[in-house]
């Protein structure tokens, strides 16, 4: 995962429902699954299943794969994390309605 931590999400990192990234690891026994979408995620192993490449692409979303994973951008640059937070948390927010819905432990 690549992602640029703002005030707004180092706000949530004590956070006790879970939504931050700062709260352990990804399959760690108290909270399994990635807590959310970082601004690039690799889906890897039998994450890859989760990844309808056409259907994010003809969402507007940049896709990769690979030998080994497949990995999915919120936007087409990383400064929008910072620059523009809100348009990312919505664009984010489309993203992961893409994707199953009990894939990322953090609700929008």
């Amino acid at each position: 995962m690549l992602h640029v931590f703002t005030a707004a999400e180092k706000a949530l990192l004590d956070n006790p429902d879970g939504r931050s990234f700062g709260c352990g690891s990804f399959r760690g026994p108290a909270r399994p699954g990635p807590p959310d979408m970082g601004w690039k995620t690799a889906f890897g192993g039998d994450r890859r299943s989760n990844v309808d490449m056409d259907r994010l692409r003809a969402a507007g979303f940049p896709v990769t794969p690979t030998e080994t994973a497949i990995t999915v951008q919120v936007t087409d640059r990383l400064a929008d994390v910072v620059e523009d937070f809100a348009g990312f948390q919505r664009r984010r927010a489309e993203l992961k309605r893409l994707l199953p819905p009990d894939l990322f432990r953090a609700r929008d």
